[in-house]
Parts: C-alpha cells; sequence; structure tokens
C-alpha cells in the first residue's frame, strides 16, 4: 500500500468514526417510552360452556412504569377454531378500547363460540412489544339447544285475555299460569306433552302439546345465550288471537339456563307476559304412586300457590298435605292450610270482605296415581264456611312432577274454590316430627309478590329465627307507592312457633308489621314455601312465595361470576300496573355488575325486546348476605344471597317494581 493510500483509508476511517458517533448520538435523543401490556387477573371466568359467555377482559397497559391513559388497545381471538366473539356491533373476533386513567382497557363481553377447545385471546397496544395473554377454554356442551330428555316448565303472568271475556265486567286481561311437562329430541323438537292453562276467564287440564321447537336465540351473534322454547296445542283459547276465539295455541318461552338442568324463564310474545322456571324431569322407572309405601311411612308435601280469587282479588294458600294411606289417599291427619284473601266472597255475598282464615283441616282426600307426564291430580276436601256459596270445598290441584320431590302445580276449574292460583309443592323430610330445633338458628331468604291497597306489591329478604322464638333479619318491600330503603331495613322484633306439620308461625315482624307462614320441608335442602296472613278489610295485604335456608359467611365476594337472571316488572301507567317480564345472564366481577335481559314490554305498549343492557355496582361489604346494587340510571337495588350459587333481588325506587332470582349460569 503506497501512501496515498494510508492517508485515504485514514481519511475514511475517521469519517466512518464520525458518522458512527452522529448515529448513537442521535439514536439516543429519540428512544420512545417503554410501554408493557399486561393481562389483568380478574373480569373473566373461563372454562365456559360451548355459546356461553365468560365476561369481559381488562389489559393494563403501562408507560415507563406509569398508568398510560387514553391509549388504543386491540383484543384478538382465534380466526377458527375454539375460539369466540365480542359483543360489538358488528360482532367480529376482535374489539378495540381505550384505556382509561388507570391504564385499564376492557372489552366488551366475550362469549365462546360453538367449538370446544383450549386457546389464547391476545391484547395488543402500539409500542409493546409483547402482546397480553388470556388462556381461555371452550367446554362441550350444548347451550344451543337443550339436551334430549323430559322437561317440566312453569310459567305465571298477565295474558292478554280469551274470548270467554266478551262481554264480562271481570277482569280481562287476567293472570294466567301455565304448567306442563315436554319431550325433547336430540334434533331440538319438541315431540309430546300435556300441559294445564289457568286464567281468569278460562282452563284446560292435560291439553295435549303437538309439537314446537328449541332453537338459539336470534341474537345468539351477539352473545345472548337464551334458548327460544316453542310450545305449540291446538287450543285457541290461548296464544295469539285468543281474545278474537281464534287464538294459536302457542306458548313461547324466553329460557337461560343456569345449568343442564335448570333455567328462568320469561313469556316471549305479543299475547302474555310472565315468569317462571324450567326443569329437567327426573322420575323413577317404573313412575308409580307418587307415595307407593305411604300406607307404612306417610310422606309430606309443603306448598304454597296463589293468584286471583273468584272476585279478581289477590289470594295465597299454604300448607301442609300428609299422604299416608295406599293409593294416595289422604286421610287428613296431620294436614294443615292456611289462606290468606285479599278479596274473599263470604257465604256467596258478592260484597268483597278480605280475611285470614288459618289453620284450615282436610277430610278425606286424595292424590291420583301419575300419568305419562308425571301429571298428578290432588284433590283436597275441607269444610269452607267462607267460601263461595258457604259449600264444603274441594280444592283440586293438578301438579307436574320434576321428581318425586318437587312439584309444580295449578289449581284445576272443576273444584270449589273457583280461583286461579299456581305454586310449588316439595316433599318433606321428618313427616310429622317437626318442632322448633327444625329450624332454630338458621336464616332464610324469601322472594314473594301479591297486592295491597296500593295494587301489586313484591318483598324479598332474610327472614331469621332465633333460639327462644324471637326473628331478626332484614326485609324490602316495594308496591310503587311505598318501598324500602337500598338495603333493606331491620327486622326488629317477632315472634315464632312451629308444630309437628312443619308449619312455622311468625307472628309481629317489626317494622313491617307482618304475619308469615312457613312450610318447612326438613333434611339437608332447608326450602320452605311460604304466604302472609295480613288480609284485612282495611288493609288487604297478600304476599305468597318461597323461601330458602341461607348459607353461612356470605359476603359480597361471594356474588361473583355469571348467572342466569329471571326478572319479574310492572310498571304504572295512565292508573294502572302493567307486567313486564324478562330473562338473561348478569355477570358480578370486581364489584362491577353486567350482561343483558331479554324483555317481554309487549302488555306495558312495547314489544318483546332482546339484550336489553343491564350494568351497574355493588357494595364491597355484606351483611347476612344482603348486598346493595346501584344500576345504571342510578336505579336502586337489594340482593339477598342463598349461597354462592344463588340469590333474589329487589327494586328499591319509584321507577317500577322488580323481583328477580338468579342462579349460577
Amino acid at each position: 500500500m503506497n501512501f496515498r493510500k494510508w492517508i485515504l483509508l485514514g481519511i475514511g476511517m475517521g469519517m466512518l468514526a464520525a458518522l458512527m458517533g452522529c448515529s448513537s448520538s442521535y439514536s439516543s435523543k429519540t428512544t420512545g417510552p417503554t410501554i408493557t401490556i399486561t393481562a389483568s387477573a380478574n373480569g373473566y371466568t373461563s372454562p365456559q360452556t360451548v355459546g356461553s359467555p365468560f365476561g369481559t377482559l381488562s389489559a393494563t397497559v403501562l408507560s415507563n412504569g406509569s398508568p398510560a391513559s387514553g391509549v388504543s388497545v386491540t383484543f384478538t381471538a382465534p380466526a377458527t377454531g375454539a375460539s369466540g366473539t365480542f359483543a360489538t356491533n358488528p360482532v367480529a373476533a376482535t374489539d378495540i378500547e381505550m384505556t382509561n386513567s388507570s391504564g385499564v382497557a376492557t372489552s366488551q363481553i366475550f362469549t365462546a363460540n360453538t367449538t370446544a377447545g383450549s386457546y389464547s385471546v391476545t391484547a395488543t397496544t402500539s409500542g409493546a412489544t409483547t402482546p397480553a395473554s388470556f388462556s381461555l377454554a371452550n367446554n362441550a356442551g350444548n347451550s344451543t339447544a337443550l339436551a334430549a330428555g323430559n322437561y317440566v316448565f312453569s310459567v305465571k303472568g298477565t295474558d292478554s285475555g280469551s274470548a270467554n271475556c266478551s262481554g264480562l265486567v271481570l277482569p280481562c286481561p287476567s293472570v294466567y299460569i301455565a304448567v306442563g311437562a315436554f319431550t325433547v329430541s336430540n334434533t331440538g323438537t319438541i315431540t309430546t306433552g300435556e300441559m294445564d292453562f289457568s286464567d281468569f276467564n278460562y282452563f284446560a287440564g292435560a291439553d295435549p302439546i303437538t309439537g314446537g321447537s328449541v332453537a338459539s336465540s336470534p341474537d345468539a351473534a351477539q352473545g345472548d345465550t337464551n334458548l327460544i322454547i316453542t310450545i305449540i296445542t291446538g287450543d285457541t283459547n290461548f296464544g295469539l288471537g285468543a281474545p278474537t276465539g281464534a287464538g294459536n295455541g302457542t306458548l313461547v318461552l324466553n329460557t337461560s339456563m343456569a345449568s343442564s338442568n335448570r333455567g328462568q324463564i320469561a313469556e316471549y310474545d305479543t299475547w302474555a307476559s310472565g315468569s317462571g322456571e324450567l326443569n329437567l324431569q327426573n322420575l323413577p322407572t317404573p313412575n308409580t304412586d307418587l307415595c307407593p309405601n305411604a300406607a307404612t311411612t306417610a310422606c309430606g308435601y309443603a306448598y304454597f300457590a296463589d293468584g286471583w280469587d273468584i272476585n279478581g282479588g289477590s289470594i295465597g294458600m299454604g300448607g301442609v298435605i300428609r299422604v299416608d294411606g295406599a293409593s294416595g289417599a289422604i286421610s287428613g291427619t296431620g294436614s294443615v292450610f292456611d289462606v290468606n284473601d285479599g278479596c274473599a266472597s263470604v257465604s256467596g255475598g258478592v260484597t268483597c270482605v278480605s280475611g285470614v282464615f288459618p289453620g284450615q283441616t282436610l277430610t278425606a282426600s286424595a292424590v291420583s296415581a301419575p300419568d305419562s307426564s308425571g301429571l298428578v291430580t290432588f284433590s283436597l276436601n275441607s269444610a269452607c264456611s267462607w267460601c263461595f256459596g258457604g259449600n264444603p270445598v274441594a280444592i283440586i290441584m293438578d301438579g307436574y312432577m320434576v321428581t318425586p320431590s318437587l312439584i309444580r302445580v295449578v289449581e284445576t276449574a272443576s273444584d270449589n274454590l273457583f280461583a286461579t292460583t299456581g305454586g310449588t309443592m316439595v316433599a318433606q323430610t321428618g313427616v310429622g316430627g317437626f318442632s322448633s330445633s327444625s329450624i332454630s338458628g338458621s336464616s332464610y331468604v324469601l322472594r314473594s309478590g301479591g297486592a295491597d291497597v296500593n295494587g301489586v306489591l313484591q318483598a324479598s329478604g332474610v327472614i331469621t329465627f332465633n333460639a327462644g322464638g324471637t326473628v331478626g333479619g332484614n326485609l324490602a318491600f316495594n308496591d310503587i307507592a311505598a318501598q324500602s330503603p337500598q338495603g333493606g331495613t331491620a327486622v326488629t322484633g317477632g315472634t315464632y312457633t312451629v308444630d309437628a306439620t312443619g308449619r312455622v308461625t311468625v307472628t309481629g315482624v317489626t317494622p313491617f308489621n307482618y304475619n308469615l307462614q312457613f312450610y318447612l320441608n326438613g333434611g339437608n335442602t332447608g326450602n320452605a314455601p311460604m304466604i302472609s296472613m295480613d288480609a284485612t278489610a282495611a288493609n288487604p295485604d297478600v304476599l305468597a312465595g318461597y323461601s330458602w335456608q341461607q348459607s353461612a359467611g356470605l359476603s359480597a365476594s361471594s356474588f361473583s361470576g355469571n348467572y342466569a337472571l329471571g326478572v319479574a316488572e310492572f310498571v304504572a301507567s295512565g292508573g294502572n300496573e302493567f307486567e313486564f317480564n324478562g330473562d338473561g345472564v348478569a355477570s358480578g366481577t370486581s364489584l362491577t355488575l353486567s350482561g343483558y335481559l331479554d324483555q317481554n314490554q309487549s302488555l306495558a305498549g312495547g314489544a318483546p325486546s332482546p339484550d336489553k343492557a343491564i350494568g351497574g355496582t355493588y357494595a364491597s361489604t355484606a351483611t347476612n348476605g344482603v348486598v346493595t346494587v346501584t344500576g345504571s340510571g342510578s336505579s336502586l337495588f337489594t340482593a339477598y344471597l342463598i349461597d354462592a350459587t344463588q340469590g333474589v333481588i329487589i327494586e328499591n325506587d319509584s321507577g317500577q317494581l322488580l323481583s328477580g332470582f338468579f342462579a349460577n349460569h
């Protein structure tokens, strides 16, 4: 190499070093903040059954370790195979959300698709080199149709009337009860069944179910996991067109399944609106007498039934039926029932005289053997000086067995009470051997409805049966004109006694001035039908419903996960109260409530409305399982937890009435 080349090489190397120095200096001046994105630890529940919602996914974005507000985050699910969709519009496997002041971006509700398997959903943001990842799994199952089998349904509400209303002064539209059983095939077709239908003006017993179907919600793509169950009969007195005498004989039930054998129901057509429950039927084979060994070992049933009396007044009945003879014979020994009638007709008179009729007894009565649908008929005979015409009464109720221990009942038109009522019977454990020790130290969560001087009345809460015969707890009521505050009102007084039948008499529940009857079923399940006993001419309060023994140690954190939710709602308009009902899914996580309801507002001037968003917050503390919930629009609610899987809820403002039941989805 000559001297000239050495000089040129030296110059080149110097220039290169200078350029590298400039590059290094420029790079250090433009280095941006360090961006990270991580998956939050809560907000969703995995795994989920295919077609079911996980909840929402949350991701936290930090910039140099501090929350990054107003940053766009993209949630992305796999395009094929096991995956899901976000409840965005249009529905997609991606969802773009912005972070809040805490740097947290929360997705829309994410719902599993119909393919089982494990997979990851990612959340990405600009500048982050590693995405956040959510490990999810879709469990095999069938949420788009019921599994093949037999199911019992019961629904109660208000219908639009039938042709039998024509020319009548009596209430029309009116209360109605529909109870029945159907068989669904593995293709989602309803093949057979039967049902009882009763409203104030019409009754049909053991009506054949001739067809129908079970299908996914039309809004399944938007994350709606409810089912549409269509039940077809040939009866022209109910269904669309019934007020003109040309009903289509069809019930449409919108159903949110809490599990494979239990769901919440809302009637979902423009002819009626009601709420109730669907249950998988499980009967013995062969299906023999309800109590096949009653001649040697008596069996008992605690029950309630409520609705309208012959004058259109609210009525509640409850009691204990003891089956103690062969072939379903009921001697009357050990049986008892109570009646709370808001508008009783005494000795056939036309004047309504409200009253309570406690401790009624039965004479020789009977229950029939079940038919192929699990239908049994209770013929209950009793002296009844207060009944229509002052005649001895035969209260006749058809019942469809979910199991031999759980029966949905409806009063027939062939009895002498002439009321329109329906309810539930539960089998007793320890028949005839109840005492104060059967309930002392226990708390029962109740949900009830009926009427008072202001119209429709709803009440929920928890009654604690203290040692020594006193009661405590917390109750909430609402009749729109007056209501308990959010969080309910503490029970400050009252006493109780228990007789051998399992009939619990609660007197003077203060400050509500309620008198209540509970009917224990015993055993480990601890359920008790219940009614109030408060109807007087001056204050005709009538309540009837069901109660569940409450678990101990419940807190706000017990209210967590996805729940099937069913609600009965009433709104006041123009001096009348109109019923509308709904069912859907509610998710409780991190003190936040979200979800949807499919509502039927047809009787209130609206229409069946799917996917009405629900949301709100709930308190971080709870005493005795009492949780305050504040909904969107500042609506006020109180939830009473039965255990970590289920509870009841009631509205505490004057906007409307709402009473609901929820169970883990």
